[in-house]
């Protein structure tokens, strides 16, 4: 076996991730650190509790982009529940006794995004899902899911 030390030259970007070149550095700060500002993070739940307690069970967290600066994050996350959910957002409440909403979203932090939390519901433990809705990949996220542009049908 033999020892040898090395001295590496490091590149870090300005929120303090390290690169061994320069170009990799400067590739994540123009195309990656410079979208992060317009990125809004959520988490939702769905599948609610429709027999007894009238909670949701599923804890999901989404992240939103959109590349030019807006207030629509919220909607754009909607949208995508709105199709998963066939065009429901309401459904019969606990028991069939009138109507409640079929999922809850709420804002968070970029750092609840990542822990992504494992849910604890009644006991049982459930897969709590990570998406990320985007009309474009960004390194660090999930596979993007598009919206925007299926809504308004262009590529």
């Amino acid at each position: 076996m033999k020892k040898h030390k090395k001295n590496v030259d490091i590149f870090i970007s300005e929120d303090g991730k390290e690169f061994l070149t320069k170009e990799e550095c400067i590739h994540y700060e123009e195309n990656v650190l410079s979208k992060l500002e317009n990125i809004k993070y959520f988490t939702y739940f769905t599948s609610r509790d429709i027999t007894e307690t009238g909670m949701f069970y599923n804890h999901n967290y989404a992240a939103v982009y959109i590349e030019r600066h807006s207030s629509c994050y919220k909607e754009v996350l909607l949208q995508y529940l709105f199709e998963l959910h066939e065009g429901k957002i309401i459904q019969k409440d606990v028991q069939g006794y009138g109507v409640t909403s079929s999922f809850y979203i709420e804002e968070i932090s970029k750092e609840r995004y990542f822990s992504k939390k494992q849910n604890n519901w009644g006991g049982m433990k459930t897969e709590s899902k990570q998406i990320f809705l985007s009309e474009e990949p960004i390194d660090g996220y999930p596979k993007n899911i598009k919206v925007i542009s299926k809504v308004f049908n262009y590529k």
